[in-house]
């Protein structure tokens, strides 16, 4: 009787697991099979199933079946390796199968396999159309003879190409989950900014100072470098940043934007790189953050100097890596995002006073545009003003009123401490006030809150004050603030805003004065 008529058996058995794997859809549902059949076989002691990640150049153990608990722990070692791994490093590379043994030609047994009784390895490559995806280990308590691995191999062929099929079939239903997630997680964040964004902006003036910053845009939109842009309040940042965006080689991506000042501390790690359902409380879905949402886009870091200093070395290293993790999660993830950062602070005295990471900042600033104030480039006034007066008219489904060069005088001579954002509020307040008649500015000198300090009298401003007296004035000037703003503390034309400092440190000293909205 030959070898292949004695093994006939056990390549029926085979046949058997072959049709029963075939009916399974998933890679789980043929490692089970694969298992169940591997336990009935008492020359083998274990399989193993290690998959290629090429990207990271590992092999990670997807599934070990064995009852022997001393190639558990054996296995337990081999949880991640790299393909330079001895043994299934080989079989990797060769892209074909390989046996262990003590038999001449074969690679040698390691001795950890002799100290537990086995006599052969096998390394079976999963190959799909030329690719390696992964190698299944088998081993064995007796010998197997070059006529058996011979014709076995003919089966093995068959079986590895089976589970290749359904590792394929996981990676691909993976990838289109990923691509469902991506696309609901794109709709969700376009959907903020139509809430956010009702009308389109652009750019307007004809200054030099203005002409200077176009000139700077026009230079690093073609490039992947981080750009700071900084400015007095109002003066347009997050324009000048969109500008940027579409015209870079990234603009069919979107533009992802974060107020840094609008997310409270304890959030400020999961928007910025998502979460996983239970992560915490209230966490009771995966999240994707905004680096996630950006990848291959643009990320735009709206009044960066807020960013806690817990948060800085976390976001240094996913911008230097392009590397993140979602908030209880240890998968670690990969973005491509450049960034663009905004800030109305001096950073360079907040890295002096160590309120923010010198390294982040050099990280940052690799481009520095600064964006006058209205003040200093006067002539933008006038076409500022007649763009805002046409687009607000047409919101408002009213009649375009003529600026008249009085008009236009008026709002040169006033020094616009809000800058554009408050030039738009004052023309928007403006043309609500004369629909029923004339087009008439209001007073300037009174759009502004006047500062407690302000109304004192002179001989009281010279005075020395006292602590008590200190507070008290500016518990009056930021209770003014609120007044004026209806209530509205962060956000635009928010208290925060007018009185020029970050909407955390105005509710912090809301606390200590007690003030309360």
């Amino acid at each position: 009787m030959d070898e292949e008529t004695l093994y006939s058996p056990e390549f029926n058995s085979l046949f058997v697991l072959l049709e029963e794997m075939s009916r399974k859809n998933s890679l789980d549902g043929a490692l089970d099979s694969l298992g169940a059949w591997t336990n009935v076989r008492p020359h083998i002691t274990g399989i193993g199933v290690w998959l290629y990640d090429a990207k990271a150049d590992r092999l990670r153990l997807r599934r070990l079946e064995t009852a022997d608990p001393g190639l558990r722990r054996k296995a337990a070692e081999w949880k991640t390796l790299t393909s330079s791994a001895p043994l299934l490093g080989q079989a990797l590379m060769r892209a074909q199968p390989l046996r262990a043994s003590e038999n001449p030609g074969d690679l040698e047994l390691p001795a950890w396999a002799e100290r537990m009784g086995l006599v052969a390895i096998s390394f079976n490559p999963l190959i799909y159309s030329g690719d390696v995806l992964g190698v299944l280990v088998m081993f064995f308590r007796r010998m197997v003879s070059d006529t058996a691995w011979t014709v076995g191999r003919k089966w093995m062929r068959i079986l590895t190409a089976q589970l290749a099929a359904r590792i394929v079939s996981e990676k691909s239903l993976q990838e289109l989950k990923q691509l469902q997630q991506q696309l609901l997680d794109d709709n969700s964040y376009l959907r903020e900014e139509i809430q956010r964004i009702v009308l389109s902006e652009k750019i307007v003036g004809q200054s030099t100072a203005l002409q200077r910053v176009l000139d700077q845009v026009r230079m690093v939109s073609g490039t992947a470098t981080s750009v700071l842009i900084h400015g007095e309040s109002g003066t347009g940042k997050e324009l000048v940043a969109r500008a940027i965006h579409n015209m870079g080689e990234r603009q069919s991506r979107p533009l992802v934007t974060v107020n840094c000042a609008a997310v409270p501390d304890h959030l400020f790690e999961s928007e910025f790189f998502g979460h996983v359902k239970g992560a915490f409380t209230h966490a009771i879905t995966d999240r994707a953050g905004r680096f996630e949402l950006a990848h291959q886009g643009t990320l735009f870091l709206d009044e960066v100097a807020e960013l806690p200093q817990e948060l800085q070395g976390k976001l240094l290293r996913a911008i230097q890596e392009g590397t993140y993790e979602r908030v209880g999660e240890n998968l670690t993830r990969h973005a491509n995002v450049r960034i663009i950062a905004a800030t109305n602070h001096d950073l360079e005295e907040g890295v002096r006073q160590k309120r923010f990471r010198d390294d982040l900042y050099y990280r940052l600033s690799v481009f520095p545009i600064y964006i006058p104030p209205l003040r200093e480039r006067r002539e933008d006034i006038e076409p500022l003003a007649e763009y805002f007066v046409d687009k607000i008219a047409k919101r408002l489904r009213i009649h375009r009123p003529r600026l008249t060069r009085r008009h236009i005088q008026q709002l040169t001579a006033y020094d616009w401490p809000g800058n554009v954002r408050e030039l738009q509020n004052v023309l928007e307040r403006a043309l609500i006030v004369s629909r029923a008649g004339s087009f008439m500015l209001p007073d300037l000198g009174d759009t502004t809150v006047e500062s407690a300090a302000e109304r004192q009298p002179e001989a009281a401003r010279l005075r020395i004050l006292t602590d008590d007296e200190l507070k008290a004035m500016q518990r009056e000037s930021m209770q003014a603030a609120i007044k004026a703003c209806g209530g509205k503390i962060q956000g635009d034309g928010g208290a925060a805003e007018r009185m020029g400092i970050p909407p955390s440190t105005f509710r912090s000293r809301m606390k200590v004065l007690g003030i309360s909205s």
